[in-house]
């Protein structure tokens, strides 16, 4: 049966109010927890680059061989992986805006997407223009580092809240995946290039999208050769783009569950 013309416009209507209603939030969400500080939205710039520049000194300290453009290219990736992986981990859905359960989740969605791929982006562009006037990286660094980020991003907003539901029954889960996510600082690519690993280390690697997305910001920065074909590339972020999907998809129920009495 076909929709008449006004209620396929009202629908047009309703789903578009929705998306801005998200992105509004999303905004929000965004700039909302600087704002009480005295330096407000500059902690989006400062915290990265002090986040950096303490690694940087470690790697000195140990007499590491990293080079400042790897470590900083490093760090900033698996930090938009690893930040919105825990943070949709983290999500108390009874405490979220929207909070009955008929209310439509895709705002909420699109808020969290939203605020996710804003901080990415600042975050990247902070790192990009550091590498530039710093370090002397070449300029497409600017249009590298933020896809890369805002990929990494999606993956890991939409995979944490996979884990959402379980973490509120037992919040120690939480922590164990804290502290994991603190060790893959050292077992992914981030204080070496994937070139310096071997065995089953480097075939796991071989399947993690940071490893992708870092060793593609460094071909661009160093101008070497990429260590994976296109055809990998694009496979294993699809690959991961299944529990990002489903993670996104069951999001509604999880919110059903969360908020009926």
């Amino acid at each position: 049966m076909e929709l008449s013309p006004l209620r396929r416009k009202s629908g047009n209507s309703l789903i578009s109010s929705n998306i801005l209603a998200g992105l509004h939030y999303g905004f929000r969400s965004f700039t909302k927890p600087h704002l009480g500080y005295r330096l407000g939205l500059l902690w989006m710039v400062l915290d990265p680059l002090l986040k950096a520049g303490v690694y940087m000194f470690l790697m000195i300290v140990i007499k590491g061989r990293t080079s400042p453009e790897s470590l900083v290219i490093g760090v900033f990736t698996l930090s938009t992986l690893n930040g919105p992986f825990s943070s949709s981990m983290n999500i108390n859905l009874s405490n979220e805006p929207f909070p009955l359960n008929h209310t439509p989740t895709l705002p909420l969605i699109i808020a969290k997407i939203t605020e996710k791929i804003l901080s990415a982006i600042f975050v990247s562009l902070t790192a990009a223009t550091l590498l530039i006037y710093a370090l002397g990286t070449p300029s497409t660094i600017l249009l590298v580092l933020p896809v890369a980020c805002s990929l990494l991003t999606l993956i890991g907003t939409g995979t944490g809240l996979l884990l959402s539901p379980f973490v509120m029954v037992f919040k120690d889960l939480s922590k164990f995946v804290s502290y994991f996510l603190l060790l893959s600082f050292f077992i992914q690519c981030v204080l070496f290039p994937y070139s310096m690993t071997s065995g089953y280390h480097r075939m796991a690697l071989y399947w993690l999208p940071h490893t992708i997305a870092v060793e593609w910001c460094r071909t661009v920065a160093y101008g070497s050769n990429y260590p994976f074909t296109l055809e990998h590339s694009i496979a294993v972020f699809l690959i991961w783009a299944v529990p990002m999907i489903y993670g996104f998809v069951r999001f509604d129920r999880y919110r059903w569950r969360a908020t009926t009495w």
